[in-house]
């Protein structure tokens, strides 16, 4: 039962507030009612307003007014603080299984107005507070937890405000279409299986040569021009050239169908623990993952790629 309801209200959502990338606020996007602090207001109204009538006080009667029309100055400027108000999404920050996923939000306001004490998040997930008073754009990390590998949907973001008496609450619910891929959760693992391939086609031993800088001496006939000190030479300093040796540069592979584990879980969160580690070190490592391949580099650009690729391999999206 409760199950429909929840589906019945998404689906009224999705058409009094589509999914986009970005949102302007505007009556049609915002609710507002009464807090609980609201209610017991309202109730001390009513109570003026029978003393009022009983006793035929006519201070009492202005004092229920004045009162009334607080209320009602606070109805306009709590839905004031949300209206016009443009938020849209930007940049995210992957995560871990088992980790946090940081999302990023834009906050716009127009020069004439300014927005204080909004509070934006997912209410399980943690809410952060935010104003927008001396810059015009403000940008709000929010962070979702992320319970398993795959893609990453969260549910509309909230964004709710009290100011600026605490008597009523003003909220939305926003879908900006934000995803985002979880990475398998490393897991501490021995030494994997290293496949180091060679350029053709067969699989074997394989290095790549690597010069490596060992000294440097007085420059002799002969030498390669890329190897002598020309910053040195421009100063009036002898002619001297740079010494190198060829070093081996082992590129490293690493294979799911190669690596231990129970389940196909437990064998991509130990390929992702080993390509952490190998990406501090000097090495060039690549991955081959069923029919997909990826070829060797270094570089935190490379990891990504490796570690987005662990992420979408035989992955299912989810709404968490």
């Amino acid at each position: 039962m409760r199950a429909a309801i929840r589906s019945r209200y998404e689906q009224w959502l999705d058409r009094r507030i589509p999914p986009a990338a970005e949102i302007r606020l505007d009556q049609k996007r915002i609710f507002i009612f009464p807090t609980r602090a609201g209610f017991v207001y309202f109730a001390l109204l009513g109570l003026l307003l029978i003393t009022a009538i009983n006793y035929q006080n006519n201070a009492i009667y202005l004092l229920a007014f004045m009162l009334a029309g607080q209320f009602v100055v606070a109805i306009l400027a709590t839905y004031s603080n949300l209206a016009g108000l443009q938020v849209r999404k930007a940049n995210h920050v992957p995560g871990f299984a088992g980790d946090r996923v940081t999302f990023r939000l834009i906050f716009k306001r127009s020069p004439e107005k300014k927005y204080l004490s909004i509070k934006a998040g997912w209410p399980r997930q943690g809410m952060v507070q935010t104003s927008l008073d001396l810059q015009t754009e403000s940008v709000v990390e929010l962070y979702h937890h992320a319970p398993q590998r795959g893609l990453l949907k969260p549910r509309r973001v909230l964004l709710e405000t009290v100011y600026p008496f605490g008597l009523l609450r003003a909220w939305t619910w926003l879908d900006l279409n934000m995803e985002s891929w979880v990475y398998p959760r490393p897991l501490l693992t021995r030494p994997l299986p290293i496949i180091e391939r060679d350029a053709g086609v067969s699989e074997r031993m394989s290095f790549q040569q690597q010069d490596e800088f060992t000294n440097i001496r007085p420059w002799r006939e002969h030498d390669p021009p890329r190897h002598i000190l020309w910053k040195a030479y421009a100063k009036q300093q002898p002619l001297m050239t740079m010494e190198f040796t060829e070093s081996l540069l082992v590129e490293v592979w690493l294979d799911e169908a190669l690596t231990p584990g129970a389940d196909l879980e437990e064998r991509l969160s130990r390929l992702c623990y080993a390509a952490l580690q190998l990406n501090q070190q000097e090495v060039l490592y690549g991955l081959k993952l069923g029919s997909w391949e990826l070829a060797p580099a270094e570089g935190e650009e490379h990891l990504h790629q490796l570690l987005a690729l662990l992420a979408r391999y035989r992955s299912t999206e989810y709404r968490a």
